[in-house]
């Protein structure tokens, strides 16, 4: 999941999966599955970027949050977003999501 720090304007997934597809660098399995747009990142004492905060969140919030689906990023939904906390408990992996 990547979390980007997005102030204002429209966001087009689409674009952005242009965006990411055009890079030289990337392989195709290291785009994002889920990006979070977010006005302000949680930042630490020592204004860090707090990783153990937005992990703790996963892909709830208030914060939009795309997922990567046959190469296109789509809004998720309050039912996709249930589908897959139901996803990673059916495979006994939901320990994983209380960080």
């Amino acid at each position: 999941m990547a979390a980007l720090e997005f102030s204002g304007g429209e966001f087009d997934p689409g674009v952005f999966g242009s965006f990411l597809g055009e890079q030289p660098d990337l392989g195709t399995k290291w785009a994002p599955r889920l990006v979070r747009l977010t006005r302000n990142l949680p930042m630490t004492a020592t204004h860090k970027i707090s990783k153990p905060v937005l992990r703790r969140t996963l892909w709830n919030g208030e914060d939009p949050v795309y997922e990567r689906t046959g190469g296109r990023y789509l809004l998720m939904t309050a039912d996709r977003k249930n589908a897959l906390q139901a996803e990673y408990a059916r495979h006994g992996r939901d320990h994983l999501l209380r960080l």
